[in-house]
């Protein structure tokens, strides 16, 4: 009788292998359920809201008072006048 010797980790891995192959169908469709929960999860909304919290505080740090003048205000409130006289004159006539 042949006495069995223990599995050598080549061996091991082999065989991990091969079964995973089989049982990979099951495994990607339970990856993707847990991604997909995982972006709407509370967590990953609380890191979104953070990070994007982060962005805004640097770019207000980073706007300089002498960018903010009257030529750039006077612009910027030129161009509200001129959407909001496309959408009186919209809903007006139709």
């Amino acid at each position: 009788m042949a006495q069995t010797r223990p599995l050598t980790p080549e061996k091991q891995l082999l065989n991990l292998i091969e079964d995973s192959k089989s049982t990979s169908a099951a495994v990607s469709a339970q990856t993707i359920k847990h991604h997909s929960l995982s972006f709407f999860s509370f967590g990953a909304w609380l890191g979104r809201i953070s990070f994007f919290k982060e962005v805004f505080k640097k770019r207000v740090r980073s706007i300089k008072p002498y960018e903010l003048d009257i030529k750039f205000i006077n612009k910027f409130l030129s161009l509200g006048i001129i959407v909001l006289t496309i959408y009186f004159v919209a809903t007006f006539f139709c």
